[in-house]
């Protein structure tokens, strides 16, 4: 089968054949990115297809129309459930909550056995909580290490941040607008370790801290107490899931 993990600047994917994986990225911003992609796809024999994507419905679309076209795999869509593998969603809109992250808390439910702080750093920072006894139980979304204002606002175009009533600073949300703190301006490893203090006395000692992300490492600069990075959050999580809906 191959995953595939979609923002609107990367499409990454993981092949697994056999007992093996390998993993391939196509970055959308390089000319001739698409026909690298459908070439990669032309060059497999996977039965299915898996997409999680937070990318505009304008790639979402361009994936599946370039994956009709190069290989005969059955396509499949992963959504954000309410609850999935004895996990609860925090959000008081399940399905608003970003495929990534849901997926990220998965993977993290599936390689941890502790209460969990999950922080993916990329276009944004996303903070979350996980509980094993109450789930998911909120998060913030802080701009990335590279984001300004005005990118951080494009990756939320749903949003009004002109009337956008700003979340408590420390305050775990449980929408997207109540996750989104443009004021976290400028992006440091200093604000993250911030919110892991206040936010780890709401778990259950001991604490895990799992780190993902292109940022992971910078996000990491600060932290005084142990973490882990985790490249694999997402693709864990898609493994999980898919093996939940059978």
């Amino acid at each position: 089968m191959l995953l595939i993990d979609s923002g609107n600047s990367s499409i990454k994917c993981r092949l697994l054949q056999g007992a093996g994986a390998s993993d391939h990225a196509f970055d959308l911003y390089r000319d001739g990115a698409w026909r690298c992609f459908g070439k990669f796809l032309q060059t497999l024999q996977v039965a299915d297809i898996y997409l999680a994507s937070v990318a505009s419905d304008e790639i979402r679309q361009q994936i599946r129309r370039t994956a009709s076209q190069h290989s005969r795999a059955k396509f499949h869509t992963l959504e954000t459930p309410a609850q999935l593998g004895g996990l609860n969603n925090g959000y008081d809109n399940p399905q608003q909550l970003g495929i990534d992250r849901w997926l990220a808390l998965l993977g993290a439910s599936e390689i941890s056995s502790h209460d969990a702080i999950i922080v993916d750093a990329g276009s944004a920072i996303t903070i979350d909580l996980l509980s094993r006894r109450r789930g998911h139980l909120g998060g913030a979304i802080l701009p990335g290490f590279n984001c300004d204002r005005a990118r951080f606002e494009r990756l939320f175009p749903a949003l009004d941040f002109a009337s956008l009533t700003l979340a408590q600073e420390f305050s775990p949300g449980r929408s997207t607008q109540a996750c989104v703190r443009p004021q976290a301006l400028p992006a440091s490893s200093a604000r993250i370790r911030q919110y892991l203090d206040h936010w780890r006395p709401m778990l259950e000692a001991p604490v895990d801290i799992l780190l993902c992300g292109q940022d992971a490492e910078r996000a990491a600069a600060d932290l005084t107490q142990p973490y882990r990075i985790a490249p694999d959050l997402v693709f864990t999580g898609m493994l999980k899931q898919i093996a939940c809906l059978g």
